[in-house]
């Protein structure tokens, strides 16, 4: 049973509109599924489909299709009075902004939720500045991940009023009971890039296996660069304590968070990840970068460490301080209290309120 706190009366003012989450990993696909539990009831519009072979005319196709299905839910279903659309950069601003000028044609209310890690790099790098920054300003609210994002758009002339700080939230742990150990378990979910800095994980270990063999044993997950992780892994020799484990999810997942002691995600750029909301749920310690929100759940010293991108040396330094057994005993205390603003309850009932304050306008 649905633990709703979006309740069928509200869900019914509201189409939500936004990436193909069932089939898609991701940060944003992954906020969508949350949210997808705590409504009573999701109206939803994807405008794309993922596969893994990218087709040009098929994604042009599943967006047209998708903006004529929008027109007609706006047009037939007198209930919908908000739009809630979550976008991220390039592309997916772009399919965005076309939603957002068709649902405000069609006197909507508008909801443009930021998910970019990568916003700065697409807006900085645009020769459409001013177009990006009215889109920005036309909707009625427009949704941030963080406070810091929140103070960069407000830089760059968003209107501060529209801006609504509204946290990734995280489910709640599901906690198997286990003792800390002597060896040190280190975890990392999520795309295998340069980008999210598995390849300066695999150095730093690699670097340092001789110290790290039979203290450390590190396992990851995720997609893309499948071939080449293992590749490394054989090459610098460390297969035997460091295990790649494919796409994790469902209870492999939950198994894995119960099993970890620290999660490490040394990012070049973020928005707030879920990957470490999750993993502070579940009391582990964090090694992170000073990048995006991480920052405001990440505190250096307190519930982990903070590492700058790229920093190999860093990294090792870090793994080698959280083998203390009494500093990982102390940051899961201290991820577990700093993520309850990041639950299901408060982030959920602040959207709610934004819902209510929209229909009252």
């Amino acid at each position: 049973m649905k633990s709703a706190i979006i309740d069928l009366e509200l869900c019914n003012n509201v189409l939500m509109v936004g990436v193909d989450y069932n089939n898609r990993p991701g940060g944003m696909s992954s906020v969508i599924k949350y949210y997808e539990h705590y409504f009573y009831k999701l109206n939803y519009v994807s405008t794309t489909f993922y596969t893994k072979k990218f087709s040009l005319f098929v994604t042009f196709l599943v967006f047209i299709m998708a903006i004529i299905r929008i027109i007609f839910v706006l047009l037939l279903d007198k209930n919908i009075k908000i739009v809630h659309i979550h976008t991220a950069a390039n592309g997916s601003f772009i399919r965005a902004s076309v939603v957002v000028r068709v649902s405000k044609f069609l006197k909507k209310k508008v909801i443009l939720h930021c998910h970019a890690s990568r916003f700065k790099e697409f807006y900085m790098q645009s020769e459409q500045k001013n177009k990006i920054l009215d889109t920005l300003n036309s909707v009625d609210k427009f949704v941030v991940l963080s406070e810091s994002w929140s103070s960069w758009f407000k830089k760059i002339g968003v209107i501060g009023e529209k801006i609504v700080v509204l946290n990734n939230f995280t489910d709640y742990p599901k906690l198997e009971e286990r003792k800390v150990g002597e060896k040190l378990h280190l975890l990392y979910l999520g795309e295998l890039g340069k980008r999210k800095g598995i390849f300066d994980i695999l150095d730093a270990i690699c670097n340092n296996q001789n110290e790290f063999r039979n203290l450390v044993e590190f396992r990851f997950g995720g997609n893309t660069h499948e071939e080449e992780v293992r590749l490394k892994i054989t090459e610098y020799g460390i297969d035997d304590f460091v295990h790649f484990e494919g796409w994790i999810s469902g209870q492999r997942k939950i198994d894995l968070f119960n099993w970890a002691d620290v999660y490490i995600l040394p990012s070049f750029n973020e928005g707030l990840p879920i990957g470490i909301l999750e993993a502070m749920s579940y009391g582990c310690a964090i090694i992170a970068t000073p990048v995006g929100g991480i920052p405001e759940v990440v505190k250096d010293g307190i519930n982990g460490i903070i590492v700058e991108p790229g920093d190999n040396v860093g990294i090792a330094y870090a793994i080698k301080k959280l083998m203390s057994r009494e500093l990982r005993v102390c940051m899961s205390k201290e991820s577990k209290e700093i993520v309850k603003d990041y639950l299901p309850e408060r982030v959920m009932n602040k959207l709610k309120t934004v819902y209510l304050d929209l229909l009252e306008c």
